[in-house]
């Protein structure tokens, strides 16, 4: 990739390490689960990150990053500190690279973080035991998503996703999903 031979070593290492940060701050959003939920949501973060290295439909470049990703994963221990940067990481990385890369490879990496964000809020319901939801809680949650989809002009999103993640994985993946510019109605 020719574009990677030319970024300066610090930008190519917050390019690398983005995948993974991006994945460990969400799923570091909601600490519901404890130390069991933890070491589940880690071995699944290391899953998607793999999974998402051998995806070949994204982009050359997002497909190399993700490899690149993976080659460092003696790094990911060091890469999970300092959380509450990411969102500005994240955003100064897209800044800078919009400049640079084409629409379409911008779009295919916003993309790649946002699904990582996205599948890792997935991959591990972490249940708060006091907070089980009743029937009534889950048919007013399907009511205001569907009032939201109406709103924004957008599908309703299934039951498995509104019950999996978590308000304040929610949060997390619309803090996301602002900084990268994706908007909302391509969310879920």
């Amino acid at each position: 990739m020719d574009f990677i031979e030319r970024l300066e070593q610090e930008e190519l290492d917050m390019l690398v390490k983005m995948p993974y940060r991006v994945g460990y701050w969400v799923s570091q959003s909601d600490t519901t689960g404890g130390d069991e939920s933890e070491e589940q949501e880690l071995a699944a973060l290391a899953t998607i990150v793999r999974g998402y290295s051998e995806d070949f439909c994204k982009s050359e470049f997002v497909q190399r990053i993700m490899e690149l990703t993976v080659e460092n994963k003696n790094k990911w221990p060091e890469w999970q500190g300092n959380l509450d940067l990411v969102p500005n990481e994240c955003r100064q990385l897209i800044a800078k690279l919009s400049d640079e890369l084409p629409p379409r490879e911008m779009d295919a990496l916003r993309s790649n973080l946002y699904e990582i964000g996205l599948s890792i809020a997935l991959a591990y319901r972490e249940i708060d035991e006091d907070a089980f939801l009743t029937d009534v809680q889950k048919i007013w949650i399907m009511v205001r998503e569907r009032i939201y989809a109406w709103r924004e002009g957008r599908t309703p999103r299934s039951g498995a996703y509104l019950y999996n993640i978590s308000g304040d994985e929610y949060l997390a993946l619309r803090q996301l999903a602002d900084v990268l510019s994706i908007p909302p109605t391509h969310m879920f």
